[in-house]
């Protein structure tokens, strides 16, 4: 039987239950409230099926010769107006759960802040581990990756104390700048390390550059720059004649100001550095192999699972 209930605070909520001699079976709590909800919902039972009928008292028997002054039973008595109703009948054995109606949606204003915040923290934390794990061990585990997802994925739920589409699109955003942030974390700790080696080399390396311009500043004619072009080259191809126009035009013009001092040391370690950021990207791109992308798509698709459910 469908039962439909209003509570006094306002809240309506239905079940269906089947009645005990016209009575509820089992207490009703108001899921707004928790007031209870017995009464309401066996006036609602009582007004669904009518009134009981009256029984028809059985026919007198005869007559006999033999009377017997007895008196009349008493009448039960009629309840009081305004007196309470006898209580419930209790429930049957093996049904004690009270009824609860689904749960509210959740608000998402409240809970998209939450997941947002929660998909920086653990994406942050999961990156942070998966550079220092890379670094320790001097090998990159792709399933980390993998890892890093599930852990965005899970933050992001567990702030948000829910899950959601929005929550998942969140997630995924999140795992997949973690693990791309992790990734560029390692190839510029590697390259960090290159440079620091290298370092104590650029004074060596300059001098080298600006002596090769005192020498090519010199050179005069074709058979001249031809022998120093073949001295210096270690490709081991023959020098034609556009390599030695292409050396008069362009690259003596260039050693003249290194001879004069143009670019200094200090703005000839300024380009180099400006050099190496560029290389970073471009190892960071190289890194990003088949392989590695694959681990990337599973961190991405468990996050964005882990929060829409």
């Amino acid at each position: 039987m469908d039962i439909r209930v209003e509570c006094t605070c306002g809240q309506a909520y239905s079940f269906a239950v089947e009645p005990v001699n016209n009575l509820m079976p089992c207490p009703v709590i108001c899921p707004a409230c928790g007031a209870d909800g017995t009464q309401l919902a066996n006036q609602f039972i009582a007004s669904a099926t009518g009134p009981a009928p009256i029984p028809v008292p059985p026919p007198a028997p005869a007559p006999s010769g033999l009377r017997i002054n007895r008196p009349p039973p008493a009448a039960a008595p009629l309840p009081a107006a305004g007196a309470s109703p006898a209580p419930p009948v209790p429930p049957a054995p093996g049904f004690t759960r009270t009824y609860q109606p689904p749960k509210p949606l959740p608000d998402g204003k409240s809970t998209i802040p939450r997941g947002i915040l929660g998909g920086v923290i653990g994406g942050g934390l999961a990156m942070a581990g998966w550079y220092f794990l890379t670094m320790a061990t001097d090998h990159e585990f792709g399933i980390a990756a993998w890892l890093v997802g599930v852990i965005t994925g899970l933050s992001v739920k567990i702030c948000a104390r829910d899950g959601s589409p929005a929550l998942a699109y969140i997630a995924a955003v999140c795992a997949a700048l973690a693990i791309l942030g992790g990734e560029f974390l390692v190839v510029n700790a590697v390259l960090n390390k290159v440079a620091g080696e290298m370092k104590g080399a650029e004074h060596e390396a300059y001098d080298t550059m600006v002596k090769q311009a005192a020498e090519g500043v010199k050179l005069q004619t074709d058979d001249e720059i031809k022998a120093w072009l073949q001295t210096n080259d270690d490709s081991g191809e023959p020098v034609t004649a556009q390599d030695i126009e292409n050396f008069k035009k362009t690259e003596q013009p260039k050693m003249r100001d290194l001879a004069n001092g143009k670019p200094s040391f200090a703005e000839f370690v300024h380009d180099t550095n400006t050099e190496t950021v560029g290389a970073r990207f471009a190892l960071f791109k190289a890194s990003l192999t088949l392989f590695s992308l694959v681990w990337v798509f599973f961190g991405v698709g468990s996050a964005w699972r882990i929060a829409s459910r």
